[in-house]
Parts: structure tokens; C-alpha cells; sequence
């Protein structure tokens, strides 16, 4: 077979002998690796696709399913009419098929879906395109049709996927297990599944999840401490993961280290993360710096006023739900404290911050919010 890499090798191919051999050669090449000095590339690769396959030349069935991969998007008909002649002998042209029916009739990705699955004898192709077949009854949302989900369907996809090779779909059989999707909910098989997730399979959220139950301990996962604080401390210099920045700041603050909790809390409240943000108010009142205190405290409803188009009723993050109402009410008291504060500046020295006026606002400020369940 000769090799085609530079322009002047297609001139040769097309100027000898029997130059249709070479027209999937010369389709790949502008495909793939087009010279910078040639215009139109995509069209000469199209072209040279179609003219093996008119000629049935050497690998016209790989250019058929070339050409219908350039075309899926920008002519869909033709491309599924190419894919449908080969799709008796081709796999990936059953997948394909499937990808395109995906938004235009469920039922027909449906079934090529299936017939992908049924008779691909590669192992590690066949994976791929369960994983993809347990997407489609997860996500219905995709189809044209008013294709009936089915968690069940998809559970048992992502485990036949999970089983034959795509490490990838671990990931979800673990998620199905977390929320019960198609299954009964098992915090043990959940940490399972994710234990046979490969590390460079894991993303920003699965990370944080098993650094978490690492922190706490879960399923069959016995905690570990600092494995999951070193995960925490990665999170933070790979994402700048302000969840991760909450734990390291709640670990530190376990450790009786309030700088260095203060130190994280801070970085995930730039984040607006509720969490951190309700601890730095909690430790400005411990430590009676009130100033400091009203500042979080209007950070928080600076928070609540920004997820207002997001919440009817409720601030959440992972680990707090502040009730709109209360915190309403907390911020009239708030108001009123200020004001009973601002008239301490103007009484004699022995009345002023410090004194028995600044203690009953603070003592009531401190009470309303323990009536209120927000400390």
C-alpha cells in the first residue's frame, strides 16, 4: 500500500496506474491531514470518498462510512442512506445510524442501538455502544420520539457496559445506586462501583464524592483521613473546588486550627458557598468581633438575593439549607441592632460599644438567631 502524506503523493497516485485503489488513500488524507496550502479540503475529501465508492475500489465500505460521518450533521438523509448500505456488515455503521436516529425517532436509535450490541464481537467496541444505548433510556430527552424512559434499562446497560470493558460507565452505575435510579438504593454497592473507576476516568465530581467518603467513611470505603484531606488539598490546585475548600476548612477547624480554617473558608465564600460563608459568621461571633459578623451575614443575603432565580424557598450547597424567611427576618433584626448601635456612638463613653446598650442588641441579635435555628 503506498503511503500518502504530502500533496505532490496524490499527483503520483492519480497519475499512474489503476488510480481508484488510491481514491480512500487520498479521501483519508485530505480528511485527516489536509496541506495547509490546499484549499477545500473537506469537499476534495468528500469527493474522493464518493468516487471510491461509485467505483467500489479498494475499501469503499470504510469511505462509506467516512462520507456519511462528514454528512451527519449536514446532510442527514444522505448519510443515513449510505449508512444503510452497509449497515449488514459494518458495526460502527448500526452505531452511527443510531447516533443520528437519536434525535429524530427513538425507536429506530432503539433498535440499531441493540443491533449494535447484539452483533459486535469486539469486546471493547461493544462497551462503548451499550454505554451509549444506557444513555438513551437514561436521557429520553435526546429523542425525537416520545421514547418511554427507563431506568431499569439503563441500569442494567451501564452494568453490561460497566462488565465488558468501558471503565467509564462505572461512573453511573455508581450514580444509579447514589440516587436509586433503576435499582435499590446501596451506599455499599455505590462505593463499589466507584473503587472500579479508573483514576484517569475521574472528573471533578467523582473526585470530591470518593475524597468525601473517604472523610467520613462510607459503604465499604473505611475512612482515611488523609488520603481524603490530600485529595481535597488536589481539587483545590486542579478546580479550585470550593466544596473541597469547605472540608479542608471544617478539618482544620476540627484540628483547632482557626487561621488555617478562616484560610479556606475564605477561599470557598469568594465562591459564594453558603457553608463557608455561615462558618465565618459563626467564628467572627465566637470570637466577638460583631463588624465582622454583619459583614458574612450581608454576604449571606447578597447569596440568597442572587439564588433567588434558582430557589423559591430555599439557600442550598452541599451541607446547609437556610430558610429564606428566617433569614429575612434575621436581616429586619440586623437592621434593627445597627441602629440601636449607631445610637451607642452618640451616649457618654460608659454607654458606648461595649457597653450595656451594645450587649442587649448583641444578646438580642444572638437570641433571635437561636430562636431561628440559623447558628
Amino acid at each position: 500500500m503506498v503511503s500518502i502524506t504530502t500533496q505532490a503523493d496524490v499527483d503520483r497516485c492519480l497519475a499512474g496506474p489503476e488510480p481508484e485503489d488510491h481514491f480512500h488513500q487520498i479521501a483519508w488524507f485530505y480528511d485527516r491531514s489536509p496541506p495547509r496550502d490546499t484549499e477545500h479540503a473537506e469537499e476534495l475529501a468528500k469527493q474522493f470518498y464518493q468516487r471510491c465508492i461509485d467505483a467500489r475500489a479498494t475499501d469503499w465500505q470504510i469511505s462509506t462510512y467516512n462520507l456519511a460521518h462528514m454528512l451527519r450533521f449536514s446532510d442527514t438523509d444522505r448519510a443515513i442512506q449510505l449508512l444503510h448500505t452497509i449497515e449488514d456488515d459494518d458495526v460502527d455503521a448500526l452505531s452511527l445510524l443510531a447516533q443520528i436516529y437519536a434525535r429524530r425517532d427513538g425507536e429506530k436509535c432503539l433498535h440499531y442501538y441493540q443491533r449494535a450490541c447484539d452483533e459486535d464481537v469486539n469486546r471493547d467496541r461493544a462497551a462503548k455502544t451499550m454505554y451509549q444505548l444506557a444513555n438513551l433510556y437514561y436521557h429520553t430527552h435526546w429523542c425525537g420520539c416520545k421514547l418511554q424512559k427507563s431506568p431499569e434499562q439503563a441500569f442494567a446497560w451501564y452494568v453490561k457496559s460497566a462488565e465488558a470493558g468501558f471503565s467509564k460507565a462505572w461512573a453511573r452505575v455508581a450514580d444509579c445506586y447514589h440516587r436509586g435510579l433503576g435499582v435499590t438504593v446501596s451506599f455499599h454497592k455505590e462505593t463499589e462501583a466507584l473503587l472500579r473507576l479508573p483514576e484517569t476516568e475521574w472528573d471533578q465530581t467523582t473526585k470530591f464524592n470518593l475524597a468525601f467518603y473517604y472523610y467520613r467513611g462510607r459503604g465499604c470505603i473505611v475512612p482515611d483521613r488523609e488520603r481524603a484531606l490530600r485529595m481535597m488539598r488536589e481539587l483545590d490546585q486542579e478546580y479550585g473546588d470550593a466544596d473541597a475548600q469547605y472540608v479542608l476548612g471544617e478539618a482544620a477547624e476540627r484540628d483547632k486550627d482557626l487561621d488555617r480554617a478562616r484560610f479556606w473558608y475564605r477561599k470557598a465564600a469568594l465562591q459564594n458557598e453558603v457553608s463557608s460563608v455561615k462558618k465565618l459568621w459563626q467564628l467572627a461571633e465566637s470570637a466577638g468581633d460583631f463588624d465582622e459578623a454583619v459583614e458574612h451575614l450581608e454576604h449571606l443575603l447578597r447569596i440568597r438575593r442572587q439564588s433567588r432565580a434558582h430557589f423559591d424557598t430555599t439557600i442550598t450547597s452541599r451541607t446547609l439549607w437556610v430558610d429564606l424567611h428566617t433569614l429575612d427576618a434575621l436581616f429586619e433584626k440586623l437592621a434593627d441592632t445597627q441602629r440601636r448601635l449607631q445610637e451607642c456612638e452618640l451616649r457618654p463613653p460608659d454607654a458606648c460599644a461595649g457597653g450595656r446598650l451594645y450587649e442587649d442588641a448583641k444578646q438580642a441579635f444572638q437570641q433571635h438567631a437561636v430562636e431561628n435555628d440559623v447558628t
